[in-house]
């Protein structure tokens, strides 16, 4: 994303597809584009998704598990930015435009951090 040929390529019921985005495409215009080709193929997709995970990078030591996403979880990835700087500020662009994809499903996000997993692991 932000690149001079910013592309995407996907597969949707064994047929390949790709896609220029155009010049300087963020992510939110790529998430968007990815959601609204999707519905446009499989409308009926869009009342049948029952959740969404977002898998983020770092949740600092305040997410130990999977948490449903809240105005409250959104402080603590945004927080925990400093940590991971390129990865957090995309989650949540996909955080919110997913909110705003699938108003319907707003209490039904799911936030699974990397660092979650790696606080399980034994230490050395």
């Amino acid at each position: 994303f932000n690149l001079p040929e910013a592309r995407l390529k996907w597969k949707m019921d064994g047929q390949k597809h790709e896609a220029a985005l155009g010049a300087g495409a963020a992510h939110s215009e790529a998430l968007n584009f990815i959601v609204n080709t999707i519905l446009a193929e499989k409308p009926e997709l869009s009342q049948q998704i029952a959740a969404i995970g977002h898998r983020i990078v770092h949740g600092g030591e305040k997410f130990t598990k999977s948490v449903v996403i809240t105005d409250e979880v959104i402080k603590g990835i945004e927080a925990a930015i400093p940590f991971a700087p390129l990865h957090n500020p995309a989650h949540l662009i996909g955080i919110e435009e997913a909110r705003k994809a699938f108003p319907h499903l707003i209490n039904k996000m799911v936030a699974v951090f990397d660092t979650a997993f790696h606080q399980t692991m034994p230490e050395e």
